[in-house]
């Protein structure tokens, strides 16, 4: 071997060693980074409002818009169309392609503008719409997790203030006249007589039980409409009703809530109206039983929501969430059984 041939046997592996140890260049590619976006929309259903999201080019590669394998768009998270089926899209690129960029070009380090529009679901709720970019047709870019979320409100909210003390009555006797006040909290007027803008007050869960108690109510569940032709935001409305007590003597509680019918109920802050029926003079209490639910499979205890919801739980596990104490109230669930556990000491 020459000394030549052996010098370069000796410093292979060094120069090998050398290569391996210094950072790879970087590969031509697309990434993405947030930027900023507009304050998320609280809107009444139907109406739509333009939205913008900036996102920085963090890539090596010039986003062109309408250039194939350049161009990069606004993607729904997961491809899903389920917002726009929901009626949220209006002008997107497609159900799941909210917007393209702006801008003609983005080089790398500029900021790309995605604006579109949002229509706000007929559904009253809150509904979050995920986002990140997308190059067309070959990858999607990083998702950071970004997301609108866009409040569907029709704007009708309300706050109890005060009411008429609970009554007493004689079997059958009807009531002298009741109110119950609530202010308008939301951002709509509530207008007498107009369908929809009309605040009445109504028997929570649209319960007709009650129906029988009703002196001129304007049907089985709703007691009253506003007294007032018009109630703006930050004014207090006044629901006047009567009330025919029960011939047997007891303790009835209406749960009554206000809703504009056709639009939205408001919320249920648990006011009641307790009608006291009592026993006549001398008369010996009685007890009597009522049957209101049958078919149990032991049945261990209850509860009631605000809302006057029963709860009955069931050694098996069985949570069943009845619509009210009523007889034969309607089953509205049955939770998904709890484990079986038996415990002894």
């Amino acid at each position: 071997m020459t000394i030549r041939a052996l010098r370069v046997a000796l410093l292979a592996p060094l120069i090998l060693v050398s290569l391996l140890t210094q950072p790879a260049a970087a590969a031509p590619g697309f990434h993405a980074a947030w930027v900023d976006q507009s304050p998320w929309p609280t809107l009444r259903p139907g109406s739509t409002v333009s939205y913008t999201i900036h996102f920085r080019n963090t890539g090596d590669t010039t986003w062109n818009r309408g250039s194939p394998l350049r161009q990069v768009n606004l993607a729904v998270g997961g491809d899903s169309t389920a917002l726009a089926d929901a009626g949220m899209a209006v002008g997107w690129l497609s159900a799941n392609r909210v917007a393209t960029t702006s801008e003609i070009s983005v080089a790398p380090n500029a900021i790309a503008t995605f604006t579109f529009t949002l229509r706000a679901p007929s559904t009253p709720g809150t509904y979050r719409l995920p986002l990140h970019p997308v190059l067309e047709g070959v990858q999607h870019l990083e998702d950071e997790g970004v997301f609108v979320l866009v409040v569907s409100d029709p704007g009708f909210h309300s706050a109890w203030v005060s009411q008429s003390p609970y009554p007493t009555l004689q079997p059958g006797q009807v009531s002298t006249p009741l109110s119950i006040v609530f202010r308008n909290t939301g951002t709509q007027t509530w207008t007498k007589g107009v369908l929809g803008l009309e605040a009445r007050l109504g028997i929570n869960q649209d319960d007709a039980q009650w129906a029988p108690l009703g002196v001129n109510w304007m049907s089985v569940n709703r007691v009253a409409a506003q007294t007032e032709a018009s109630v703006a935001s930050g004014a207090n409305a006044t629901f006047t009703f009567q009330v025919r007590a029960p011939q047997i003597a007891g303790t009835y509680s209406l749960h009554l809530r206000p809703v504009i019918d056709g639009t939205a109920w408001m919320e249920d802050q648990g006011v009641f109206l307790t009608i006291t029926v009592p026993l006549p003079a001398g008369t010996v209490p009685r007890l009597a039983a009522t049957i209101i639910r049958s078919g149990l499979a032991i049945p261990w205890d209850l509860a009631f929501a605000p809302d006057g919801r029963m709860f009955v739980t069931e050694r098996v596990g069985n949570i069943l969430i009845y619509a009210s104490a009523a007889p034969n109230a309607p089953q509205l669930a049955n939770v998904f059984p709890v484990p079986n556990i038996n415990a002894s000491g």
